[in-house]
């Protein structure tokens, strides 16, 4: 009968293992010494592998460990203990005494070591003097201990790793819990052997941390964690800016700094493993692993005048960006901020949670210039949330105005600041002020307002628009993600919501998802060379008139244009939206900005609670997440698959990128599995 039994346990086993050998690698070491740990009804287990990656001399180097509860740091050893002692956490294979602690003998001599008396048994053994002596046995946090080594499946004389088991709960280790241990040990012994061959980094994974020199205090270092927890990819939606980078259609001096540059940036992943017991942003509830979450990708410094005012996180100077300024989510794996990701409460809504980051842009915007879901059909208009400058200019002609526009913009330390634009000039009518070049990226940046006033005026900074009339340029992602929230956020009717996008195939899908989604009329000619077409287009279309609102949402070499197209189709005091970003100047009829004093607005990306808003929309209104799954791109083929694209290695991803430069159809391609 005992044999039969030993039979049975012995298939369960290989069972389990064979099941835990099928997930990621690092996966399954660390489901190994969970199981370990409740197999053995203890509260420590490691796992230590042979290497000669440290030094150049066989060790056996740590690769997962269970830690208790009740551990000063958690789950793990103390950062600061292991910067005191300056060591790794791996152990010498010696030929003699002196062993290097336990772990060392048991590599050195595959002998098991089976000790249940705490500090006074394990003195008494050859190679006792390890190196957390007196923070492991002294404190009395481990009392008992069974370890094993592994040898290797081919070579039983030698030994490539050993196993450790500490603090059981339930009274002393026993024989039979050492032949057990042996069992996995050996059960591990090709799969840890295929690592040593694969010559892959062994050594452990500890906290990480950058130093930086903060913005606004010079000669001074801040030290910073780059994260806490380790999110493994999930998905990642290629966007225009990816595919300009892969196409080194970025200024030169900027691909000179950045590259070689990691892409992705509208990205979800799941929680791969967690230091601590970090929360979710603003939330008591804690982070946890195999969570899906939204990565928010801007980075924020945390510390400066603009993070912890409110001014919103997307105006930090010092801030950094996935795919930008940093690292893209294009990695199997990789440490985040946890207060920079969003948990996804349905996992079945991951697909859709997946466009947080561009509906965030669109939040954002729409949050400065007033519109509030719990006002619908209206928007309560505040320009000049953050202070108010004059600039009176205008005397100065040509290149002398742009320099002094762009310097002014450029050094304004408050961001979201109005600018009252004034003509001053007696002899020149307002109207015949012309175009000016100025920096359209210094507007963005810093979300900046440009307001038309007359000389001596005190314009009026509030104000509430109802029923307003709304016209979006461009009928890309963010066009349609626009029309999606007015429509069904703020409740503005369809017969006052029109879209302009070029004419071609690509958008002839977006024309059929505009009129589902509630938009009265959508133009499929978005590059005018006059404005006339466009006004005689509104009219044919059974919309013609001015607009309330008009949202620039192209971005690139036709904002110039469209910023003219919106002055001359916005209504007397009405408002202008940039949403769109473009390197170039451009040039602005400050003429017709100030004659008819337009309001025009800058946003750059979305704060941290534009993105908590945006994911809201898509778990909580059915509405929202039936429309934004439509930007996912259906038509393009890519190994055979529409949709969503698993990538085996860099050419792959070189041939999907292509196929997205290439592209006709609209919407976006995903990223769905990474290698």
């Amino acid at each position: 009968m005992g044999d039969k039994t030993d039979t049975i346990e012995a298939r369960l086993f290989d069972i389990a293992v064979d099941f835990l050998s099928k997930v990621d690698r690092r996966d399954f070491y660390q489901n190994i010494v969970g199981f370990c740990a409740r197999l053995f009804d203890s509260d420590v287990c490691a796992l230590f592998v042979r290497t000669e990656q440290i030094g150049g001399e066989p060790r056996v180097c740590l690769v997962a460990r269970k830690l208790p509860e009740g551990h000063p740091d958690g789950r793990r050893m103390d950062p600061a203990i292991v910067a005191e002692h300056r060591r790794e956490f791996s152990y010498a294979i010696t030929d003699s005494e002196p062993y290097d602690g336990i772990t060392g003998r048991i590599a050195s001599t595959g002998e098991s070591v089976i000790e249940n008396g705490g500090r006074e048994g394990i003195s008494k053994r050859q190679g006792h003097q390890g190196k957390w002596d007196a923070y492991v046995w002294q404190t009395k946090l481990f009392e008992r201990m069974l370890g094993v080594p592994i040898p290797d499946g081919a070579r039983s004389q030698d030994i490539i790793g050993v196993i450790k088991v500490e603090n059981k709960f339930s009274g002393d280790y026993t024989k039979a819990d050492e032949a057990l241990l042996l069992r996995i040990g050996k059960s591990l012994a090709s799969s840890l052997q295929e690592l040593i061959d694969a010559g892959r980094e062994l050594r452990p994974e500890i906290d990480e941390y950058e130093y930086r020199i903060p913005r606004r205090t010079p000669e001074t270092f801040e030290r910073q964690k780059t994260g806490e927890v380790v999110i493994k990819h999930s998905m990642t939606a290629i966007c225009h800016s990816d595919v300009d980078y892969f196409r080194h259609q970025k200024p030169r001096a900027r691909l000179d700094e950045r590259l070689p540059l990691v892409l992705g940036h509208e990205t979800t992943g799941e929680v791969y493993q967690v230091v601590g017991d970090p929360k979710y942003y603003g939330s008591d509830v804690l982070i946890q692993p195999q969570d899906r979450v939204v990565v928010i990708p801007l980075i924020p410094c945390w510390t400066c005048e603009v993070c912890t005012g409110k001014y919103g996180e997307n105006y930090c100077a010092s801030s950094r960006f996935m795919a930008s300024n940093a690292p893209g989510s294009l990695r199997t794996i990789y440490k985040y901020d946890p207060r920079l990701i969003l948990k996804i409460s349905d996992p079945a809504k991951e697909r859709c949670a997946l466009f947080t980051e561009p509906m965030s842009n669109v939040v954002q915007i729409l949050t400065e210039l007033g519109f509030d879901e719990n006002t619908p059909d209206a928007a309560h208009l505040t320009m000049a949330p953050f202070g108010k400058q004059e600039f009176t200019y205008f005397h100065v002609d040509g290149e002398s105005f742009s320099s002094i526009f762009d310097s002014i913009t450029s050094e304004e330390p408050n961001p979201r600041t109005l600018y009252l634009l004034k003509n001053t000039l007696k002899d020149t009518p307002t109207m015949e002020l012309g175009e000016r070049s100025i920096n359209h990226y210094n507007l963005m940046k810093k979300g900046l307002g440009l307001l038309g006033c007359d000389p001596g005026e005190e314009p009026e900074l509030s104000r509430t628009i109802e029923q307003p009339k709304v016209l979006i340029l461009g009928g890309g992602v963010h066009g349609f993600i626009l029309a999606a929230l007015l429509a069904k956020v703020h409740r503005i009717p369809k017969d006052r919501i029109v879209v302009t996008g070029r004419a071609g195939s690509r958008l002839i899908r977006f024309r059929t998802l505009a009129e589902r989604i509630g938009v009265g009329a959508y133009i499929e000619n978005h590059q005018y060379t006059r404005t006339r077409q466009l006004r005689d287009d509104l009219v044919a279309a059974g919309t013609p008139g001015e607009y309330d609102f008009i949202f620039e949402c192209v971005g690139g070499p036709m904002v110039g244009a469209n910023i003219r197209l919106a002055m001359e189709v916005a209504k007397p005091n009405g408002v202008i939206g940039l949403l769109g970003l473009t390197d170039q100047a451009v040039k602005v009829d400050f003429g017709r900005l100030l004659g008819k004093r337009l309001f025009a607005k800058g946003t750059y990306r979305g704060s941290i609670g534009a993105y908590q808003r945006a994911l809201s929309y898509i778990e909580q209104q059915a509405d929202i997440e039936e429309h934004i799954l439509q930007l996912i791109d259906q038509t393009t083929t890519f190994k055979g698959q529409t949709g969503f694209h698993s990538i085996a290695n860099e050419f792959e991803l070189e041939q999907l990128f292509t196929q997205a430069k290439d592209k006709q159809a609209f919407g976006r391609l995903v990223i769905s599995e990474l290698a």
